[in-house]
């Protein structure tokens, strides 16, 4: 660390005040800047996903509604029409539906070039346990959400059904990936972290412009200070500067008005003791 830290201060020892103030400032200013903008995006995020969520539950309840009768009935003609409508709705890819007991009964997925494909499992085709509860992806962009096909599974207020209750009721499951909702967010995201950047920019440009109307008088009274001795009377005049350097500036004035006070007494004195000197040698 302080290897790190030495030439840094070696550095900002060897800069004028106003570059020192302007890098700490700046500095911070990023720093802030940086966590601020990663907790947004996280937030962002965040929101997005459980918007997906959302919307992933409300379809796949939608989807076991209009599934519970035809699956009971064995009509997997009405079922892939009614499916065909869910899958049709943004987001969704693709929907699975299993008979109670775990036997799969009809699939519905979206292609690559967006149209529909039914799939129709053999008879002797088993299928995959269910999952209760939403399931993301490895890469966090796709949900998938199970719901019971027993209408009072899904009644408001019901507990969460099981796996066993799944597997004796029959389950539906829905695959949901709406990048719609991710574009949005990452668009405020960025517009929102812009916004703040242009913000900080003008404020940093503002704080440097008002450093260099704060700092100029201190170096204007410098350079007054290094001429006292030979000019001394002169009067520095302050267009404008803080209060310190105003009271600061008077002092020095009157140090300069001092000191070619005290050189004219000393003039005068060796001007007397000159003439003194020259009369006596004259005598």
């Amino acid at each position: 660390m302080n290897g790190l830290t030495r030439p840094l201060l070696q550095w900002m020892g060897m800069r004028s005040l106003r570059v020192q103030l302007l890098s700490i400032v700046l500095g911070l200013s990023l720093t802030t800047l940086l966590v601020l903008v990663t907790v947004s995006f996280q937030r962002t995020e965040r929101h997005a996903q459980e918007e997906s969520l959302r919307w992933a539950s409300l379809l796949a309840t939608l989807a076991a509604r209009v599934s519970e009768a035809p699956v009971m009935d064995g009509d997997a003609a009405t079922l892939d029409a009614a499916l065909t409508e869910v899958l049709a709705m943004p987001g969704v890819n693709s929907i699975e539906v299993y008979q109670p007991g775990g036997r799969p009964f009809l699939r519905v997925r979206r292609n690559a070039d967006g149209q529909s494909q039914s799939i129709r499992p053999r008879s002797d085709e088993a299928g995959n346990g269910p999952s209760p509860g939403p399931r993301w992806d490895d890469s966090h962009r796709s949900v998938y959400i199970t719901v019971s096909l027993l209408s009072a599974h899904r009644m408001d207020g019901g507990r969460t059904p099981g796996t066993d209750d799944l597997l004796r009721s029959g389950w539906l499951q829905l695959e949901y990936t709406d990048q719609t909702h991710l574009r949005e967010a990452y668009r405020e995201w960025m517009l929102t972290s812009g916004i703040s950047l242009v913000l900080l920019v003008a404020a940093l440009g503002a704080f440097a412009l008002f450093l260099r109307r704060t700092i100029r008088p201190l170096g204007a009274l410098a350079q007054f200070a290094s001429q006292l001795a030979h000019k001394p009377g002169e009067t520095l005049m302050q267009r404008w500067g803080s209060r310190e350097v105003r009271e600061l500036g008077r002092a020095l004035n009157w140090s300069s008005a001092e000191l070619a006070r005290r050189m004219t007494e000393t003039q005068q004195r060796v001007s007397r003791l000159h003439a003194i000197l020259d009369t006596a040698a004259d005598a």
